[in-house]
C-alpha cells in the first residue's frame, strides 16, 4: 500500500485539474462540441483512456452545400415555370421521359446532400486523456485517422480569418508535435480560443503528472 499510495495521490490531484478545465457533460456550439461525450469509443483506445472532447466542424461550414442543394431543387421548377410563362412546349419528349430524367435528377441532388452532411457529421476530433486524434471521412472514397500522443505537443495556436469565421466564432488549429515534427490540422473548429487552451493545458497536465 505504501508503495500504491503516490500513484492514487497523483491520479486524485490530476482529475481535480481536469475538473477545473472541463467542469462538466455538455454540448455546445449547436452540437459540434461535445464535453465528455457519451457511449463514444474508438477501435485503438486504451484501457482506463478517457474520452473528453468530441468536436466537428462548425455548423456554420454546412450552409454553403445547403444553398446549393436548395438552389439546384428549386432550378426545374423555375425552369418548367419560365417555359410555361414562354408558351415554350417539348412536344416531343414523352411525360414519362420528362419524369424519369426528373427522378435521376433528384436522386443525385439527395445523394450530394447526404455525402455533404455525413461527410461533416464523420469528420471528427477527439481529445482524449492520451492522445489527439483527427478523423477524416470522404464518403465511398477513404476513412483516415492521425493521431498525436497529448504528452507530445509542443505548441497550439488557433487562426481566425475571414468574415464568418469571426462572426460566427470559428477558426482553424495546428497542433504541433515533438514527435517527427508532425502536424495537425483541425478546421472551422467552434470556439477556437477555448478549444486550443483545452489541448495545451491537458498537454501541460499529462506532462506535469507523468510518473
Amino acid at each position: 500500500m505504501p508503495v500504491r499510495r503516490p500513484v492514487v495521490e497523483r491520479e486524485a490531484a490530476q482529475r481535480s485539474v481536469i475538473t477545473r478545465i472541463l467542469p462538466k457533460r455538455e454540448v455546445q456550439a449547436f452540437g459540434s462540441i461535445e464535453v465528455y461525450p457519451k457511449k463514444v469509443r474508438f477501435r485503438t483506445q486504451n484501457p482506463g483512456e478517457k474520452v473528453y472532447l468530441l468536436v466537428r466542424a462548425h455548423v456554420i461550414t454546412n450552409i454553403g452545400w445547403i444553398i446549393r442543394v436548395a438552389i439546384l431543387s428549386a432550378m426545374p421548377i423555375f425552369a418548367f415555370s419560365i417555359f410555361n410563362y414562354l408558351r415554350i412546349e417539348f412536344g416531343f419528349f414523352s411525360e414519362e421521359y420528362v419524369i424519369l430524367v426528373l427522378f435521376a435528377y433528384y436522386i443525385s441532388v439527395v445523394a450530394s446532400a447526404l455525402m455533404n452532411l455525413l461527410s461533416w457529421y464523420y469528420n471528427i476530433y477527439l481529445v482524449t486523456s492520451e492522445r489527439v486524434l483527427q478523423y477524416e471521412f470522404r464518403p465511398l472514397l477513404a476513412y483516415k485517422v492521425s493521431e498525436a500522443e497529448i504528452e507530445n505537443i509542443q505548441d497550439v495556436s488557433q487562426v481566425s480569418i475571414g468574415f464568418f469565421p469571426n462572426i460566427f466564432g470559428y477558426g482553424d488549429i495546428r497542433v504541433q508535435t515533438a514527435a517527427n515534427k508532425s502536424r495537425f490540422f483541425f478546421r472551422a473548429v467552434p470556439k477556437p480560443v477555448w478549444f486550443r487552451n483545452v489541448i495545451a493545458d491537458l498537454s501541460s497536465l499529462v506532462r506535469a503528472y507523468e510518473p
